[in-house]
């Protein structure tokens, strides 16, 4: 895999990246699967809107933040499902000599529709409260769904305007991996190598 490789290059550890099938995205976090945990998520995204609305504005940005948070969070766990159900597909096309793998083509309609809420709340707080404290955190997970949305250009985008306004954050060396990881892909190996070096050299180094 051509991003590992990168990483090892520069002795950046490959525990940083998570690899769903086919699919290599950078995890900000555990997202927790459970059924127990699933229902308190869609629980708070029901109850959050109302609240949304009524708090004042000097708590508003931090419950948007929330609430796009356990948006993101169901939209990963979401996707991680999705790919899991894939692989399982995969596997019992290949137990069968009559099934054609190629036909077998994974399911992301549900992640999308989770993910597509999260981005326009994070861009609603990015936009209304720009001086908010964890708004590095916000642009870095906004990046993040739009890749997993297959997003490239506009995650990258993202993630660019990060490392520029926010030198300093702790998503900062996650964000560049994410930049070099663009390049990798679009055959474009010394900004991707560039990106790397950067991402070695933050206050947070991988």
């Amino acid at each position: 895999m051509r991003l590992l490789w990168g990483l090892a290059l520069l002795s950046l550890p490959a525990s940083a990246l998570a690899a769903p099938p086919d699919r290599r995205v950078l995890q900000p976090r555990t997202v927790d699967l459970s059924t127990k945990a699933e229902e308190a998520r869609l629980e708070a995204i029901q109850r959050l809107p109302p609240l949304i609305r009524s708090v004042d504005d000097g708590r508003r940005a931090e419950v948007l933040f929330r609430y796009a948070e356990l948006l993101f969070d169901q939209g990963r766990a979401s996707w991680i499902r999705e790919w899991d159900r894939y692989g399982e597909q995969i596997d019992a096309c290949d137990a069968n000599p009559a099934c054609n793998a190629d036909a077998v083509q994974v399911d992301n309609r549900g992640s999308e529709r989770w993910y597509r809420q999260a981005i326009s709340v994070y861009q609603k707080l990015l936009r209304d409260y720009p001086r908010y404290e964890r708004v590095d955190e916000a642009t870095y997970h906004l990046g993040l769904t739009l890749a997993d949305l297959g997003e490239a250009d506009e995650a990258v985008s993202i993630q660019k305007r990060l490392v520029k306004l926010h030198p300093r954050s702790p998503h900062t060396p996650a964000a560049y991996v994410a930049i070099g990881e663009h390049y990798f892909d679009a055959d474009e190996p010394f900004p991707a190598l560039l990106a790397y070096t950067k991402a070695s050299k933050t206050d947070h180094p991988l």
